[in-house]
């Protein structure tokens, strides 16, 4: 079984046109649920690859969490 190697260009273009490390892993057919975003993150801090234009969790962006309210019986 081979591993599959991400070139410095390959992931340097794929991170400019994405938002986030989970549409890098798509764009890249790796599921994004399996360490690889950490794996993927850390070879382009080692590349040297700019992606301070990723928005963080969108899913939560914009939403303010307070704390939980007690109900009492």
């Amino acid at each position: 079984m081979s591993r599959i190697k991400h070139t410095k260009e390959k992931l340097e273009t794929i991170i400019k046109e994405s938002q986030s490390w989970a549409d890098v892993c798509r764009k890249l057919n790796v599921k994004p649920d399996t360490g690889a975003q950490y794996h993927i993150r850390n070879r382009s801090i080692k590349y040297e690859i700019d992606f301070s234009h990723f928005s963080g969790q969108a899913w939560r962006k914009g939403k303010i969490f307070g704390p939980k309210k007690i109900i009492d019986d």
